[in-house]
Order: C-alpha cells, then structure tokens, then sequence
C-alpha cells in the first residue's frame, strides 16, 4: 500500500488556481482543509420529553460543539431557540445564554393556549448563517390532547421503496452490495421480510429481510441483458415487486469491509470491458473528517481489482468520508464509514441512595476518572414510558448527524448498550444507504466560507442622551436583574454605546448623569435600543427530523384530570417565591444571603458578615475600607466594590460604616467579580436594605427607566406537575418525575446526590446527556429499581 498523506497547509497555492481547478493532490489538500477553517458549531437540545401533556411545559439542556477540536464551543453565547408548529409558524422565541458550551431554559406551553397536535423546537447561533449546510438543530414534539393514543388499524400507508449501490450505480459483471431502503409517506422506515432477488426467469438468486428500520443489503452480480426485479412482504402485510435498475456497461465501484477488528478493508474494482481506458490511470482515494485529510494514490496496473488494509489507529475516531477521486481530481465514488475507536465518550452511574418516603436521593457518579467538569441534564421518567422518543442522543448529534443530508431515524440507537455487533451492523447499513456525505465537494471546490456572520457575545445597549447636560458627562447605568453596572464618560458625544452584555430579557435598566463630584445623580431623557433585535426565525423542516405521525388515529385518552395544577408542592413555591423576587434583584453571577434574625443576632453590623466572608474590612474614623484578599488588580488597588440599594459608592463607604445587618434585607457577594469588567476585579459586594425595595418608585425618581425589549431568556426552577394520581396508566406512560437541567461533576466531587418525588413507581428510568469540558460527551439510560 502506497504511504498515506497527511495534512499539509500549503500557502504558497493561490486561491485563483485552488478554487478555479484542483489539479494536484496539495491542492486538493488545501482546498479542503480551507473550506473548513471557520467553526461549524454544532447544536444538541436534551428535552425533558418529547410528548407533552395539557398544562405541561417543555424543559431543555443545550449543548453546543466545536467539531474542529472535539471540545465545547466557547465562542457563541448566544443561542436562539424557537418553536414552531406543523405549518413552519413561529409562535415562541427566545435566546438562551450560552455559557462554555452549555445552557438551558424552558418554553411555557400552557399560557400559549395551543392545540394539540405537531410542534418543532429548533436551535441555531447567528454564525451558523456563514455556511451552505444547514447546522440547525430541529427536534419534533408532540402536545397531546384528548384523543391522542394510535390505534391499531392499519393506516393508508404509501410505500417509497429506493435501491441504493454501495457506489451510488450498478456495475454488470461484477459483485455489487446494494442497499434497500423502504419508508413511507412520512420517511419512517417500513420493516420488510421474504425479500426475493428475481431474474427475469422469475429465479430466486438471493434473499434477504431488512432490520427495525426498513434497512437491509443484498449482494449481486448484474448482467448487461438480463432484467431483474425485487419482491418482498411488508410488517403491514401487504406484497411489493419492484424493478432492479440497469447495470453500467462500464464503470469503476468501491466495496467496504468494516467488521474486520482493527483495520479496514477497502477494494475498488471494475469489469473487463472498463479495464483498458483505467488500467493506466492514476486515481486518488482520500479519507476526510471535518478539516483533516488522509489519502493514497493508486492505480489498477493491469487487474480488475485494487486492494487495501487500513488500521483502525490510522482512521479518524467516528465517522470518516472515503471518496475516490479520477485523474481529474472530480469525486467519482464516496462511502461514509464509522470507526468506534477511541470515541470521545464517558459513563456515569446512577443508583437509588436512600428512600425519605415522600422522596428517593439519587447518587449520580462517574466511572471513570475526571479530569474536567462535567455538565449532565438528567430526565427522570417512569419506565416503559410514551412521552420520549428523541431523534438523537447528544452522541448521535455530534458524531453522527452532521456527515449526513437524508433522514435518520432513532439515531441515538446506534450509540445505546444494545448488542454492540448488531448495532455497527446496523449503523454500516444506515450509512451504505447514504450515497454521498452532507458536505457536498461542489461546495468544498467553489465556495470557500466567508465570516460574514459574526459570533453573537451577549447584546448591545445603544442610546443617545437627548438632553442638553453640558456639565454632566459621566454616565451611570445599572440593572440588577441583568448584572449590568457600567459608568461612561461622554466626552463631546451624546450617543453612547455597550457591548457584550449579559442583558436579561424583559428586565429594567436605569440610567443616570453624576455630577462632578459623583455624589449626585440627574434625571436625563434617552433614546435606547438593545442588539441583536428579536428575530422572525425561519422554519427548517430538516429532513434529518422525522415527523411523528402517531395521530392519524387514535383512541379516547382524559387528559382533563391528569394534572391538577402546573407546580406541584405548592407551598414549596409561595416560599420560595419571596427568595426569587430579591434573588432578581442581585447579579446573576452572585451568591445571594437572605438576612434572618439568627444572622442579625450574630453579626451586629453587616461589615462584620462581610469580613467573616474572607474580605478585608478596616474601620477608620467615620468611614470604612473594604479590600479584597485576593491579589490585586493591574491598577494596583484590592479594594473591593460595595453597590448599596443599586447604587456604587465610589471610593465613599461611609454609608454603610453604622449599618445594621438587621436593617438589611439581603446581601450577595461576587468574589470573582465576573460582569462587572473592570470594576469589578476586586470583586463586588450588592446590598439591598429593607427600606430600599418599599420605597424602590421614590428613589428611582433621579433615574431613567428603560425596560428592554430583548435580551437572555429568563429561567426557572423545575417543579414536578401536580398530577391527580401517580398509580394510573396514563401517569406511567406520560408523566414526569423530574428534570434535572444542570449537574456538574469534577475532580474535587465525581459523585453528586438529588432528591426527587418518590412516585411509588416500581421502575424509573433516567435519560443522562452530558458533555465535560476536555469534550468528553455522555449519554446514558439507567434503569433504577424501587425496593418496596
């Protein structure tokens, strides 16, 4: 076998000759690994489930992917989630705040009144716009109603019946894998048996009965004058006979062997009749993933057929695009294979550690040695359940989907613990049938991607002070539930503009002018806009998502009772409604303390809480100065930032020298001081006293008020619906447990526990997705046992 070649970045070839004709393998090189220079970030949304009840909401982690680095994508912060129904109408937006790869939020179903029926949930990043394929993430949902269970009558079903070459045609007089593929009208695939290969004597010459997905392959040997047909029996009974297409009288086809242990097995091969115009030829034969490139030249040298091994260690880990080239450098041949070696994947394990009766404290642990943390979302279903059914696991979204144009049905199958040769089986024929990968060469020739699209990194407030405050030049602006607390010098300029902010949506943002002595803030008129705008989203209607179609048909199902209200332990929520409130009052990046009578009794004056929460505090006469242990900023200084009532006190504390802990309500402490730029090196300490929020209208009268119109989606905490009774059929197939958004593991606790509501359910099981921040990804079902 002749020397693989490796990646090579060849500048020295200009873009003119590269992109007008590839006429040399460094040119092939470098075109390819040019076409993927940018990052096709990739997107996965774990859902809580995926048929949803009356008076349920929808709940998701996302998960975003760099492919190029197999690592979380850290560059986009800002994803936009949208819903949609059947008709490709958008009826929810929002933007879900990104951070290090991960995220997560909730769309509120119930107060949007809809109809039962078909919806879609779609992700994308306004970066993903800079590429010809399409990376949105689409994922089919079902909202039941009152008559939503399939019956058992057989539906008016039309068959697609497709015969697919390993080589994308038939060669005659040689041995041809071909793939059959039968789906139907919805692209669901139709399982098939007693499958016949006729010959136009009506002789069987081969047999076959395809998998669970309508899948199956045959070998055969055409001839030139003979005519063949393929007649099988579908799951539903009924009997097909379809004709075979006609053979190439000339031509060249590439064979796959992928069930050889540790190497691949490879041969191209052509008839007799093709053998004098190729003999002489030199083709190229490469192996591509994302921007890597391997590949040998070869040449047939007088025999029909060329051979070759490659080790698995010399293949990419997933799937690998094998494409034979001509001596013209055009794709001629492409087959798409899956290498399981060395897969970036994880396991975690779950058991039942202890029963509270009203609750079970679930034990989460990793079984393999961290060594970066690890973020997992975890649905909690009863066993045997209706309502989850994704297309694709997180495994299956990024190992999979991406090399792939046509549909994929239960693409997270191919990465459960199912018998393991069954399923590379199965997976080698879900990608025979595939013909060419999603990344057409056309594009990778003719269209090197541009960055006309940029990362979106948090939002833009832009304004214009619209009075004239010649002697006011110093901007003051805050926004306690956005984290947001700037001070700008205006200079000569009445427009003013910040970027990358972590703005929430809906949130108030107050604005004021400090004098010169920074001691008292004037009332202004503005003109303020938050960027990006909203978006009207467009519907991708994936044919990597298959629609389900349970509801041609169905049975009577009372949903009416099912769920008594939407948040069960109601008291639960009343107190902690109180804790919410003041919580969106503080930074989101800060750890909120609620001030009670214990700590008022233990820390009379609150510079005596902060100094027992590791800060510097030194009482001088009248004032006190609060410093950080930390080492100090590039200016030089450690002294801390104190924030009073949404007010900074600029190098002036004295307003809180004599304040008592009990006449503060709460205090949040962010030591990182993460969001607050520059000010914040230090760290930042927010008090709110308890006078503040009674009186929050009057102390506001020197500040503008300007409410924003878009921004990061707000979350919530899960709570378990209030269903009217665990111990009924409709609870076992359609109710929830528990949705766990986000569990983090490190080296420091590789073990973390939860409660969640003891259902009295014999068998839970639980839907792990996760990804670590080395790029490990996780996904797991775990089946737990409830001891009576």
């Amino acid at each position: 076998m002749k020397k693989i070649f490796t990646v090579l970045y060849l500048m020295s070839i200009s873009l003119s000759s590269v992109y007008a004709q590839v006429t040399s393998i460094p040119a092939l090189q470098y075109t390819y690994t040019n076409y993927f220079q940018l990052n096709r970030e990739y997107v996965h949304l774990h859902l809580n489930k995926t048929k949803i009840a009356p008076k349920e909401n929808i709940w998701f982690s996302a998960y975003v992917y760099d492919l190029r680095t197999n690592l979380p994508n850290a560059t986009t912060t800002n994803l936009n989630v949208a819903l949609f129904n059947e008709d490709g109408q958008q009826i929810d937006y929002k933007t879900i705040f990104i951070n290090h790869g991960f995220g997560n939020g909730y769309f509120n179903l119930s107060e949007k009144k809809l109809s039962p029926g078909s919806y879609y949930i779609q992700a994308s990043t306004n970066y993903m716009n800079n590429f010809r394929e399409d990376l949105t993430f689409s994922e089919n949902f079902q909202l039941l109603g009152n008559l939503q269970e399939k019956s058992n009558e057989k539906e008016n079903i039309k068959y697609d019946l497709q015969f697919l070459p390993e080589s994308g045609h038939l060669l005659a007089n040689v041995s041809n894998n071909v793939g059959v593929k039968l789906i139907d009208q919805n692209g669901k695939g139709v399982f098939f048996y007693d499958a016949q290969v006729l010959n136009s004597n009506k002789e069987k010459i081969n047999s076959f009965k395809s998998n669970k997905f309508g899948i199956s392959k045959f070998i055969i040997n055409p001839k030139v004058s003979e005519t063949y047909k393929i007649q099988l029996k579908t799951e539903y009974g009924d009997t097909i006979l379809q004709s075979l297409p006609k053979p190439e009288p000339k031509g060249l086809i590439l064979k796959a062997n992928n069930f050889l242990t540790d190497q691949l097995a490879l041969c191209l091969e052509t008839n007799e009749e093709s053998l004098s115009k190729i003999s002489h030829k030199n083709f190229f034969l490469t192996i591509t993933q994302n921007q890597n490139i391997k590949g040998i030249q070869l040449n047939f040298n007088h025999s029909t057929t060329y051979n070759t091994i490659i080790k698995r260690e010399d293949l990419f880990p997933g799937i690998n695009i094998i494409t034979v080239f001509n001596e013209n450098f055009q794709p001629i041949l492409e087959r798409l294979i899956f290498n399981p070696i060395n897969i970036k994947r994880k396991s975690v394990t779950a058991e039942i550690s202890d029963n509270l009766i009203d609750s079970l404290v679930i034990k989460i642990h990793s079984q393999e040695k961290i060594d970066s943390l690890q973020r997992i979302s975890i649905s909690t279903l009863p066993t045997n359940n209706k309502s989850y059914t994704p297309s694709h696991n997180i495994l299956s979204s990024f190992f999979l989907k991406p090399y792939i144009s046509s549909t994929i049905e239960e693409g997270s199958y191919y990465f459960t613990d199912a018998n393991e040769r069954k399923r590379l089986f199965d997976l080698d024929l879900l990608l025979l049938t595939q013909g060419w990968s999603s990344y057409n060469w056309k594009n990778i020739f003719n269209f090197k991607p541009t960055e006309n699209f940029q990362n979106e990194i948090g939002f833009t407030l832009s304004g214009k002070l619209l009075d004239d405050s010649k002697s006011e030049h110093r901007l003051f602006i805050t926004s306690k539930t956005s984290n947001l607390l700037e001070i700008l010098e205006l200079k000569d300029s009445t427009n003013f503009s910040l970027n990358h902010l972590f703005l929430k949506d809906s949130s108030k943002v107050y604005l004021g002018l400090f004098n010169k002595n920074l001691n008292k803030i004037k009332k202004s008129s503005y003109a303020l806009s938050v960027l990006p705008f909203k978006k009207e989203s467009s519907f991708y209607n994936s044919k990597k998502t298959i629609v389900n179609t349970n509801q041609d048909k169905f049975l009577p199902i009372d949903f009416k009772t099912f769920i008594q209200s939407t948040e069960a332990l109601d008291t639960v929520v009343i107190k902690a409604k109180k804790k919410q409130e003041i919580d969106h009052r503080h930074s989101g990046f800060s750890d909120v303390t609620l001030v009670d009578e214990q700590m008022a009794t233990q820390y009379h004056y609150i510079t005596d809480y902060i100094a027992n929460q590791n800060f510097e505090v030194r009482r001088t006469m009248g004032d006190v100065i609060i410093k950080s242990r930390r080492a100090a900023t590039i200016n030089g200084s450690r002294q801390t930032r104190v924030i009073l009532d949404g007010v900074p006190l600029e190098g002036n504390t004295v307003m809180i020298y004599n304040l008592l802990t009990s006449q503060v309500e709460s205090i949040s402490i962010n030591k990182s001081g993460i969001g607050y730029g520059v000010f914040g090196g230090n760290g930042v300490i927010e008090i709110i006293t308890k006078t503040d929020y009674k009186n929050a209208k009057s102390k506001n009268k020197n500040f503008f008020e300007y409410i924003t119109n878009n921004g990061f989606s707000k979350n919530k905490k899960f709570y378990q619906p209030k269903y009217s009774s665990y111990n009924t059929n409709l609870f076992k197939k359609y109710g929830v447990i528990d949705w766990q958004p986000s569990i983090t593991l490190d080296k420091i606790n590789p073990e973390i526990t939860f409660k969640i509501p003891n259902t009295l359910t014999e068998n839970t099981t639980l839907y792990i997705e996760g990804m670590s921040a080395d790029g490990y990804l996780i996904s797991e079902e775990i089946i737990l046992h409830l001891k009576q």
